[in-house]
């Protein structure tokens, strides 16, 4: 149990500002207000401050707190969709996937079949299994709320794959290892070569030689590399893995 306040007027201190109090009026300290980021980053650099409204109001009303930001455009411009309803942005080339136009249109029809004709036929089935009762025992029901929440979530990846993705490959030179490129490799601790593509899993499916990421211990090994370059990387054990670069080509789809 906390102790109780006396209530003796000597016994009451003056309360200290606090620091969203102090400065200016109308303003509140750095680090007050924050917003978390999708991936990694910190600190407010680069985002706007948040004000408070202390406009007067009129007597009667009631008080609802500070609106923060109010009057204040958003910090983060809208995503702008295509007339398909495919967002599209101007990615830079840290954060952009390389894609075949096989591959993009692709991803572009499973994106439209997802948010159109599988996306009604998810919702009459639910419609139909919940006119039957009884939800708690209605397996029919469970099903289809289950695959929607599916093809909801592949819905949004697709869009931000789509959102951050661009056809072709990125300016490089010919000789040059790069997202988009058949890449031969020579590992010398077993005289042994291995061909690839470097690129994103979507074109996993469909590629006609092994594919890997830029992410992948190879994939990064050798991104930015040379013909005739030599590098290592680290393998699952922790043992350094020695590789050649001896071939680089476009890949054809």
């Amino acid at each position: 149990m906390s102790p109780r306040r006396s209530s003796h007027p000597e016994s009451r201190h003056p309360r200290s500002p606090g620091p969203a109090e102090s400065g200016p009026a109308g303003s509140i300290r750095p680090g007050c207000v924050g917003d978390s980021p999708d991936r990694i980053d910190g600190g407010l650099s680069g985002r706007r401050r948040a004000t408070l409204d202390v406009s007067p109001r009129r007597a009667g009303t009631p008080w609802a707190g500070p609106h923060v930001g109010a009057g204040r455009p958003p910090s983060r411009p809208p995503v702008v969709a295509d007339p398909d309803g495919v967002p599209v942005s101007n990615p830079t080339d840290q954060d952009v996937t390389w894609l075949t136009q096989d591959a993009y249109d692709r991803l572009r029809s499973e994106l439209e079949d997802r948010t159109g004709a599988r996306r009604t036929e998810i919702v009459k089935r639910i419609e139909a299994a919940r006119e039957e009762g009884d939800l708690k025992e209605n397996g029919g029901y469970h099903a289809a709320k289950e695959e929607q929440g599916k093809n909801e979530a592949r819905v949004r990846e697709l869009q931000h794959l789509l959102e951050h993705s661009r056809v072709g490959a990125p300016s490089s030179a010919d000789d040059e290892v790069a997202p988009g490129k058949v890449v031969t490799v020579r590992f010398p601790s077993f005289d042994e070569e291995e061909t690839f593509l470097l690129g994103s899993r979507e074109e996993a499916a469909h590629a006609t030689v092994e594919v890997y990421s830029p992410t992948s211990p190879l994939g990064a090994a050798v991104l930015g590399t040379k013909v005739g370059d030599a590098t290592t990387y680290t393998l699952a054990n922790g043992k350094q893995m020695a590789v050649e670069v001896l071939a680089v080509a476009p890949y054809g789809g």
